[in-house]
């Protein structure tokens, strides 16, 4: 097997060179970006590397593939090519040392259209290296190499913020090449739009019934405090009368850290066990201006969990469905929790602990994916200070990188 390397500026080039070289029967193997400097290494420019590899047939192949003819069907002819007598033995074997050539007096079979499981596996695996080289042409699509050197250099500043690939390319695909700063200023424009109009709770005036919140999310992000934080602002700030509901009984940290906060700014907290019991304590509670419904943490990855938390929020048919999630989730885990939570619908999302990271990209791959807006941002464990309306125009600075 004949294996080499080709670099071009994009994978379409590195893959003409390896074609023109090596062949349509060329198999990649691997491929990579890598940096190309120039002058002295002082200027470096990202290329695409593959390495290729291609069978050649050994002197082993080529003798079975003599073995496999027919010796009534040869004739001999003189020729300058010398074979030993041990590689072909006819029925009038000549000599040794004479020389000749092989001239089949009929087309001769073709070993490669026989069937032959490694050939019907070669195919196979030759059939997913396309699709992968198709999945990668698909991604590479948008020439980032071949932006000018600003908007590169934005594209790379998304990245290193965590914004996905996909929406990086989108980004630098609409900056019309200006000087830098105005680069920045569409760039952080672009992401502001992909942010949209924050969605906070509007409670409807004094009278006008219960609007009820149920907060949903998985384990550790944070929904407890977060409706601390709300139930605070709402009956201390804008002195509208609201009920705590907890059903959250998986941890009893959770009902008594709930508790304490109704007792501090004097709102009542009721526990539920079940999704019955949670429906009547809702009713119990239709005289509160906005009732908070914590639930507990359900993992993504325990179907039962989430069939149980479906039926809390079936039973509780609330006015705002929010889910709740953490900046430092990570954005391959942020895929599969929103591919869980999904089917309860939920219309809005919070996001906490926007001070324990430095990289908010995520945050627009969430929106994108779910087509919901934010609602809030927490950034502290203080009650109730910690917790502001979402600022598309600051959360937008903040993952350009421009408040770091």
């Amino acid at each position: 097997m004949r294996v080499k390397r080709f670099v071009g500026a994009t994978m379409q080039e590195a893959m003409a060179r390896l074609k023109s070289e090596m062949g349509a029967d060329a198999v990649i193997l691997h491929t990579r970006k890598v940096q190309n400097r120039r002058f002295f290494g002082l200027i470096s420019r990202e290329m695409i590397e593959i390495t290729g590899a291609v069978e050649e047939p050994t002197f082993a192949a080529k003798e079975t593939t003599l073995s496999k003819l027919n010796p009534s069907t040869l004739q001999l002819k003189p020729t300058q090519t010398r074979l030993s007598a041990s590689t072909i033995a006819p029925p009038s074997q000549p000599a040794v040392g004479s020389s000749f050539t092989l001239i089949p007096s009929s087309p001769a079979p073709n070993p490669m259209k026989e069937s032959d499981p490694l050939k019907e596996t070669m195919a196979a695996e030759m059939v997913e290296i396309k699709g992968m080289v198709g999945e990668i042409l698909e991604r590479l699509n948008q020439p980032a190499e071949d932006l000018p050197s600003d908007i590169h250099r934005i594209h790379q500043l998304l990245i290193k913020n965590d914004v996905e690939l996909r929406l990086a390319d989108q980004i630098c695909s609409k900056i019309m090449p200006l000087d830098t700063r105005q680069n920045n200023q569409q760039a952080i424009a672009l992401i502001q739009a992909i942010l949209g109009q924050p969605k906070p709770i509007v409670l409807p005036p004094p009278g006008n019934g219960s609007h009820v919140v149920m907060m949903i999310g998985p384990t550790g992000v944070g929904k407890t405090t977060t409706i601390a934080k709300l139930a605070a602002t709402f009956s201390i700030v804008q002195k509208r009368k609201v009920g705590l509901i907890t059903a959250d009984t998986y941890r009893i940290a959770a009902v008594e850290q709930l508790r304490t906060f109704g007792e501090i700014i004097g709102v009542p907290v009721e526990v539920v066990f079940s999704p019955p019991t949670l429906r009547t304590a809702i009713e119990r509670n239709w005289d509160k201006d906005l009732i908070l419904i914590d639930t507990a943490g359900r993992s993504h990855k325990h179907e039962r969990q989430m069939e149980e938390l479906r039926a809390f929020v079936e039973a509780a048919q609330p006015s705002s469905l929010c889910l709740v999630l953490s900046m430092t989730t990570k954005g391959k885990d942020l895929d599969q929790i929103l591919n869980s939570y999904n089917h309860l619908n939920f219309e809005r999302i919070i996001f906490t602990k926007m001070d324990e990271t430095t990289q908010y990209g995520t945050m627009l791959q969430v929106i994108q994916q779910t087509g919901n807006p934010l609602s809030y941002v927490t950034t502290g464990q203080n009650v109730p200070d910690d917790i502001e309306i979402a600022d598309p125009a600051k959360l937008a600075r903040l993952i350009f990188g421009e408040m770091q």
